[in-house]
């Protein structure tokens, strides 16, 4: 599937209104053509920002967002190796702020990866009621990855009791996704923003940890990914060869 045909389906996804849609395939045909990647997050991300702001502005926001290290630049790839790997390096954390909730997602073998691409590469527009959801881009331009950090650790806090009550891996993803029924329940206000900006990280040194990060979780994986896709480049060659 080409790129195109790929983004074309996300903006009919994203929005109604033909014209709405005409605007955001300009806007990501140029980004995918200019950062020669794309995914899916994009075309949402986008959406939400040419809400506000007019094409120019919208685009140049999503330039500054994949491209400046205070933000993710390398999250919209397909392997979204970069994403992966502050997972990582955000688990620490967790493990030293939350400690009963990191542990018991250990004992539940759900891993960061897994989840918290709905709070960082979507930037949680898919998952926050509109208002908040508008509070939280604010504070993401403010503070880039690091407010990524600290409101994860917010809304791990605010659903403590709820995370470590739930019986099954689908309760728990439903917590993690910020379902509705859930928000209805355990609503996100604003002094879970409040938290979130409580969280500081002295001993941070981000180029380090994302290394030790991705050689400790995610090097051997993708090591590991890739002689089995030459295995089954070779096994696909013999058959051609066994074939004629």
């Amino acid at each position: 599937v080409s790129t195109q045909s790929t983004w074309e389906k996300d903006v009919e996804r994203t929005f109604v209104d033909p014209s709405h849609r005409a605007i955001l395939q300009r806007v990501l045909r140029a980004l995918a053509s200019e950062l020669g990647t794309y995914a899916q997050a994009m075309s949402y991300v986008c959406g939400y920002l040419l809400l506000s702001h007019d094409e120019p502005t919208a685009a140049a926001i999503m330039r500054l967002l994949s491209r400046d290290a205070k933000f993710i630049p390398g999250y919209w790839t397909t392997e979204a190796i970069a994403f992966a790997t502050d997972a990582y390096v955000f688990l620490p954390f967790l493990q030293q702020f939350e400690p009963d909730v990191a542990a018991f997602l250990q004992e539940k073998c759900i891993l960061p990866e897994t989840y918290l691409q709905k709070w960082w590469v979507v930037l949680c527009i898919q998952s926050l009621p509109f208002e908040l959801g508008v509070t939280f881009f604010e504070e993401f331009l403010k503070g880039g990855y690091l407010w990524l950090f600290q409101f994860s650790l917010a809304l791990h806090n605010h659903f403590r009791p709820q995370l470590l009550a739930a019986k099954d891996h689908a309760a728990v993803y439903s917590i993690l996704r910020l379902d509705a029924a859930v928000l209805a329940v355990n609503p996100i206000t604003s002094l879970t923003f409040e938290k979130a900006l409580t969280y500081e990280f002295p001993q941070l040194d981000i180029v380090a940890d994302r290394e030790r990060a991705f050689n400790t979780h995610l090097k051997a994986r993708l090591e590991r990914a890739k002689q089995l896709a030459e295995e089954d480049d070779d096994l696909s060659d013999f058959d051609d060869e066994d074939e004629n």
